[in-house]
């Protein structure tokens, strides 16, 4: 995954990724399913800029996994609302947008078929991590999303 126009000198960025095979967790060569992948970015803030003007929170990820079937969380771990454009490479297979944080979020568009979740806010069901891979918020993150996507 290659992450582009971040603002990495507020604090950082997180990105983990784990892949299962479906049924036992073991792939064959009978599977006819795609190996899914949970792949997680959490931002502090996003910026796009042209020059020395800044043009809002934005962020930009590329997902390049040939042959598999993504699910993506992406999430502000701030105070911060993120437009997010998400490009796909060939082959690829974008299942869900998992959108995350304490504000609101919001994706640009996104292929045909992928599913959108919206969970951001201060409620029981918004998900919201860290951009610090070690911060016990990202390990809770984690957990919640392996759970609910079942990955």
């Amino acid at each position: 995954m290659i992450i582009g126009r971040l603002r990495f000198v507020v604090l950082g960025l997180c990105v983990l990724c784990s892949s299962l095979s479906h049924g036992s967790g073991r792939a064959t060569a009978d599977d006819q399913v795609p190996s899914r992948e949970l792949h997680v970015v959490c931002v502090y803030e996003g910026s796009t800029r042209t020059g020395a003007a800044i043009h809002g929170e934005r962020a930009t990820v590329s997902v390049e996994r040939p042959g598999k079937s993504v699910v993506l969380f992406l999430g502000a771990c701030s105070d911060h609302s993120v437009t997010w454009e998400v490009l796909i490479g060939k082959d690829t297979k974008l299942e869900s947008v998992i959108l995350g944080g304490q504000k609101k979020q919001a994706v640009k568009e996104l292929p045909e078929g992928t599913k959108l979740v919206e969970a951001f806010g201060r409620d029981q069901n918004a998900l919201m991590g860290d951009y610090k891979v070690t911060a016990a918020q990202t390990r809770r993150l984690i957990r919640q999303l392996v759970d609910r996507t079942e990955l």
